[in-house]
């Protein structure tokens, strides 16, 4: 098997529990697990090894997505400490696939923006995922400079999805930062 046959999509991160099973850490993703129940892990004098997946649950974190894995034939904690910290790869043709269809995130264009106080600062412009977070292009309501801020729970007080709002903190200090 050649190498560019199979890119990574993650990695497992630790053991969990005394039944074998894993952290695994996706590359990608919105919170489901791929359809294909054949991955592989890299050894290093055998090539790639194919290991099959008999279950997989999400588990939502500030990063993204975690999830618990159980592998055929990983049953106890030791065989699965083993894996701690191994890249867990696809066949190539299986990740294209996955991004293509993988969901877009919610989009945060065209919301207004007010501070804590209930003061409308801005509007955001643009919204992207920079692989860990969303984060949004916000111009501020008093001319200065656009400027990215994250949209993570830290930041975000509160979201109105009907009214196209939401309030956020440290407005001052992100606005203040990138127009210095």
């Amino acid at each position: 098997m050649k190498s560019e046959n199979f890119l990574p999509i993650g990695r497992i991160a630790k053991a969990h529990g005394i039944k074998g099973l894993v952290l695994v850490e996706l590359d990608f993703g919105n919170g489901e697990w791929p359809d294909s129940t054949l991955f592989y892990l890299q050894d290093p004098l055998f090539g790639f090894k194919p290991v099959r997946v008999l279950s997989a649950s999400a588990r939502s974190n500030k990063s993204g997505f975690s999830f618990f894995v159980q592998f055929e034939q990983i049953d106890d904690r030791h065989k699965a400490e083993r894996l701690a910290n191994t890249v867990l790869f696809c066949e190539a043709e299986l990740l294209n696939a996955l991004k293509n269809t993988e969901i877009e995130t919610d989009s945060w264009k065209d919301f207004d923006v007010y501070d804590q106080s209930g003061t409308l600062r801005g509007v955001i412009i643009e919204s992207a995922d920079n692989g860990h977070h969303t984060v949004a292009l916000i111009q501020p309501s008093n001319g200065l400079a656009p400027f990215w801020f994250p949209l993570v729970d830290e930041y975000v007080e509160g979201v109105d999805e009907d009214n196209y709002r939401i309030t956020l903190l440290e407005f001052d200090t992100f606005a203040t930062l990138n127009n210095a």
